[in-house]
């Protein structure tokens, strides 16, 4: 199996409330872990998703947080567009942010255009 990066897709248009936790945590999450458990197999790894995808893998951290072979291989998870509440954290204790000094990455797609040479 190809070491390098793995990027299953999974499909999720889910409406807005509570009824979006009940459909992201069917289909779309079970994909997610059928595909995480193809492509890990005792490696490290970094979970990164968007939005509904980072919805996704929040519930997917929620079951690998108690695995403890699997989350020590974990390096890290970015899942912007999506909230990590207290709530969340408190029913997964064994996930946390970084503590300490960290590496901070920033995207963002609205970043003003640098000025053009001369300017």
């Amino acid at each position: 199996m190809d070491p390098g990066l793995h990027s299953p897709r999974v499909a999720v248009a889910a409406p807005p409330g509570a009824e979006r936790d009940e459909i992201v945590g069917g289909i779309p999450t079970a994909g997610a872990m059928a595909a995480f458990d193809y492509y890990n197999q005792g490696r490290l790894f970094i979970l990164a998703g968007h939005s509904q995808g980072s919805n996704v893998l929040l519930n997917l951290l929620a079951a690998i947080a108690t695995d403890s072979d699997v989350y020590r291989r974990m390096v890290a998870a970015y899942l912007p567009g999506y909230s990590v509440t207290r709530e969340y954290l408190a029913h997964n204790p064994a996930l946390k942010f970084t503590e300490g000094p960290a590496i901070r990455v920033s995207l963002s797609p609205t970043t003003p255009k640098p000025p053009a040479s001369g300017a």
